[in-house]
């Protein structure tokens, strides 16, 4: 590692430990009579990591509804995996194969990084306004309020901003999943088209609304539980179809011209929908270091997702080419078995 980036890992530990009281640092450091500035970088993160979760944790113990570390996942899981995911087939399409397959991890490995420097940053807000929890306004308050001096008067501006994006974001995502849903229920009920869509719309909106009005994401674990299981069942009914005969990949461009890229990019940012919700899954969990360990919640769910992206991408462009429709599902033959 670098001097610089020593001297900056350094300088973001001082500042938050700065935060610390002494009596906060564990008994084995105070045995040893050490301070901050005797240790190495590594072991200064670390204690410094740990004081700030346990002051999270503490802070959580006393808030009702938590979720465990399974329910987070759980949830995760589900809200990753949306509509986008069968359009990332054309999306290879207009990058090609290849570039595609590039595009999809290189974009996702961003997605994860800054997800993990957000919520990263968020659990030392906690720590510096003594709070349990945090919302995205609130993160992006705190950013300007204690960032550059000339910055700092924008704090409430930038929370208005983010909760209005977040807003206008969310809309999107719901009316794109309404309008699915609804089309996909007017194919198996009415294949004639008699009622228009905004009726089936409506009788969405049925099971959709009671849903919507569950408050603690502990009792929405059961609904996402059953709604990966659905996923799955589709999933491999969609992967049965597309290896029956999987043509070589040399027959299908590596890459396709400029122009189409910017389509490409799109599909594959909407096929990563939870960005809105990774934070509120974390302000609910009772141990919140497990959201960011290498082995937790956040890494897990996105690169399992990640992995079902490249597949259904990768394989359904490979198996229809040039045919690819904007959602795989209409390459699909339509039987009951299918529609179902």
């Amino acid at each position: 590692m670098t001097t610089a980036a020593t001297n900056s890992r350094r300088s973001s530990v001082s500042s938050i430990s700065s935060q610390i009281k002494m009596m906060d640092i564990s008994d084995d450091l105070r045995k040893r009579k050490l301070t901050m500035e005797q240790l190495s970088v590594d072991d200064q993160e670390r204690i410094v990591s740990d004081i700030m979760y346990t002051r999270i944790k503490d802070k959580r113990s006393h808030v009702p509804h938590g979720i465990s570390e399974e329910q987070a996942l759980l949830n995760l899981v589900k809200g990753l995996i949306g509509t986008g995911i069968l359009s990332l087939p054309k999306a290879f399409s207009n990058a090609g194969l290849w570039a595609g397959f590039v595009m999809l991890v290189v974009l996702n490995c961003c997605n994860i990084f800054c997800l993990r420097m957000v919520i990263k940053r968020s659990h030392q807000f906690c720590m510096l306004v003594e709070c349990g929890a945090i919302d995205y306004g609130k993160t992006a308050e705190l950013t300007f309020s204690l960032g550059p001096p000339a910055l700092r008067k924008f704090g409430k501006t930038a929370r208005i901003l983010v909760n209005s994006f977040i807003m206008i974001c969310q809309l999107g995502f719901c009316s794109v999943y309404l309008l699915f849903i609804a089309e996909n229920m007017r194919q198996v009920v009415d294949g004639n088209g008699v009622l228009p869509i905004q009726a089936y719309v409506a009788f969405t909106l049925i099971p959709i609304i009671p849903l919507c009005c569950v408050r603690h994401l502990k009792y929405l674990t059961l609904p996402s539980t059953v709604a990966n299981l659905l996923y799955l069942i589709s999933f491999v009914i969609t992967f049965q179809y597309l290896f029956l005969q999987l043509p070589p990949s040399s027959r299908l461009p590596a890459i396709r011209a400029m122009d189409t890229l910017p389509l490409a990019f799109g599909n594959i940012m909407f096929s990563f929908e939870a960005v809105c919700l990774v934070l509120p899954i974390e302000n609910r969990m009772k141990t919140p270091r497990f959201y960011m360990t290498w082995n937790g919640v956040v890494n897990t769910g996105c690169i399992l997702v990640t992995l079902l992206n490249l597949a259904v991408g990768f394989y359904g462009y490979l198996s229809f080419g040039s045919d690819i429709q904007d959602s795989i599902t209409l390459n699909l033959p339509s039987t009951v078995y299918v529609n179902l």
